[in-house]
């Protein structure tokens, strides 16, 4: 369930009123009907959010027992989503509360016993979300976290992602548009990504630090067929910075991440994106924190 935040100002800002008493209403609902895992999606760093308001939501949140939760950092990129040039950027929580919103949230989660799983979300010991990331059996798509993973898959409606045969493509973005090409019998693509030898192995080495905070040289040279410092050599000065700041230690095998590192896996991940280091990326992506 999309529930982004109890607070009835946020909602009125973000326009998405839905009270308490809806939520915990078709929550009962889901469980009435034998749904054996609820997840709630929040988002920290709306318009109008403060510390205080969050925490009052997570203790809410606590209360209606979903098996798992994903706290998803708002992303601010009007240059890229038009409407959100209405928002007063005022209102917005500067970096440093909205890094408070997300650490007191994540330590409510944990004292009320949830799991935190990898970068963003966080399950009931008892879910498969926490078996699967206890056992290395993670995966992560678009959509999160998730316990199966999917070679391929095909994306349905506007603005869908899909993947197959290691090319991302995806649908246009105006539901006219988009009903258009179904009409004439065209498939209604927009766009597509075909990923390099190079995207690939970069893909893999985000992937695992993302769902696993770390990443182990054997399994990379028995997967690629190279060595993993030879083929990373740029990226050692980035690895070197991570260490000092306390975000990751090197093991016998590679790399993990610190406590620290896990909030901010994000910015380890950053080092290994090629597509980050081009010229004028900075305007295309959303802020880490």
């Amino acid at each position: 369930m999309g529930v982004q935040d109890f607070d009835e100002t946020v909602q009125k800002n973000i326009n998405r009123v839905q009270p308490f008493e809806m939520v915990e209403q078709t929550n009962r609902w889901c469980r009435e009907l034998g749904f054996h895992s609820v997840n709630f999606d929040l988002i920290y760093g709306l318009p109008h959010q403060t510390r205080t308001s969050f925490d009052d939501t997570v203790e809410k949140v606590i209360a209606l027992k979903p098996d798992r939760i994903a706290l998803y950092s708002f992303a601010y990129v009007p240059w890229l989503k038009h409407h959100q040039r209405k928002i007063d950027t005022q209102t917005l929580p500067e970096a440093n509360e909205k890094m408070e919103i997300f650490v007191s949230a994540r330590n409510r989660f944990l004292n009320a016993g949830y799991q935190a799983i990898a970068m963003d979300h966080f399950a009931l010991k008892t879910d498969e979300l926490s078996k699967a990331f206890n056992e290395q059996k993670l995966y992560r798509n678009f959509m999160g976290y998730t316990v199966k993973p999917a070679d391929e898959y095909i994306g349905l409606g506007m603005t869908a992602i899909g993947f197959l045969g290691n090319t991302f493509i995806q649908n246009v973005k105006e539901l006219p548009e988009y009903y258009r090409l179904l009409r004439e019998g065209t498939l209604p693509v927009e766009r597509g990504k075909a990923l390099t030898a190079d995207d690939q192995i970069r893909q893999w080495v985000i992937h695992s630090l993302m769902c696993h905070f770390s990443v182990k040289r054997q399994a990379f040279s028995v997967k690629f067929g190279v060595e993993f410092d030879e083929y990373f050599k740029e990226e050692q000065e980035h690895l070197q910075n991570c260490i000092e700041d306390g975000l990751l230690r090197k093991t016998d095998d590679g790399y993990e991440a610190t406590e620290m590192g896990r909030l901010f896996i994000r910015n380890v991940c950053m080092g290994f994106d090629w597509y980050l280091r081009q010229k004028g990326s900075h305007q295309r992506f959303s802020k880490t924190v």
